[in-house]
């Protein structure tokens, strides 16, 4: 029959062009499930730093501050629907010191976190992380340790170690097997099966064992029994390179409060306070109980 379509008649030769092994399709593919979310800390931003960021340019006005100043904010807002959650805040905070970012639940510490460690993007304003805004310089001199579990549940202490060094160039893989020693964490044992302070322990391991300018922690011993905080701090102070800065998240005050070079204290979305804490306990009050004062009445009832 005269083929009137003007396509090529079906042939032998034809389907054996096209024809291909249903076997090779047998393999799955990993699913999303099976790897690992573990958002900034793991995930390089791969964007070639010579295509533009989709963020507007900063308006004339907002400049990076100068002198020791690592991270800088001018007029950042941020909400999430009706709930504006950061409302015009600016502040510096100092290079070198290690900080308390205070403030009770919801008031914006977690969000602030995250646009600093470039995982929220969808703000106002202008941050300014050692002059840059947030993006593939800043991810490398950022190390940060989010408030929940990111490692994958079937990965042993090894391979979350092996993990992480392939990511960071300046991962010091050598340290953190000593410090699996130290933490008495066994090499071989899955993280589904290790208690919250042994989940805790191998987090800030991988953290604190990246020569990183800046450390960004998220309640970094939330869920801990005391004896454990104190492991936990003592090992963010021993293993801190010379001259980085920490930013840490927390509401135990009490127990970092002696630690601290500085706080800032946000709440409605406003900077209620900030100050070095030498300045802040002069006149014989703790950063706890100046705390409480200024929070007094979000649990007044």
């Amino acid at each position: 029959m005269e083929n009137n379509n003007n396509f090529p008649e079906k042939s032998e030769d034809f389907m054996e062009e096209v024809s291909f092994d249903f076997e090779d399709l047998s393999a799955k593919p990993e699913t999303a499930a099976s790897i690992p979310d573990i958002g900034a800390q793991v995930i390089p931003d791969i964007v070639p730093e010579t295509i533009p960021e989709t963020r507007p340019a900063a308006k004339p006005a907002a400049r990076p501050a100068t002198g020791d100043s690592i991270i800088s904010v001018r007029n950042l807002s941020k909400s999430y629907g009706a709930k504006k959650v950061l409302d015009g805040v600016s502040f510096d905070l100092e290079r070198g010191h290690i900080i308390g970012l205070l403030g009770p639940n919801g008031s914006g510490k977690t969000s602030l976190i995250k646009i600093f460690t470039g995982l929220i993007n969808d703000y106002t304003g202008d941050v300014f992380i050692d002059g840059h805004r947030p993006g593939v310089y800043t991810k490398a001199k950022v190390a940060y340790l989010p408030e929940k579990t990111y490692l994958a549940s079937y990965m042993t202490v090894d391979d979350s170690i092996n993990y992480i060094a392939d990511f960071y160039d300046d991962f010091d893989k050598k340290k953190a097997m000593k410090m699996v020693d130290v933490f008495q964490l066994p090499h071989k044992q899955k993280v589904k099966t290790m208690s919250k302070g042994q989940q805790e322990k191998i987090q800030l391991l991988l953290v604190m064992c990246r020569n990183a300018e800046i450390y960004i922690l998220d309640e970094p011993m939330g869920g801990v029994d005391p004896a454990a905080r104190d492991f936990i701090l003592q090992a963010i102070l021993q293993n801190r390179p010379e001259g980085s800065t920490i930013l840490m998240s927390t509401h135990l005050i009490h127990d970092i409060e002696p630690v601290l070079d500085s706080i800032i204290m946000i709440g409605h979305g406003a900077l209620l306070k900030q100050d070095t804490t030498a300045n802040l306990t002069a006149k014989g009050q703790t950063i706890n109980e100046i705390f409480k004062e200024v929070f007094r009445n979000d649990w007044e009832f």
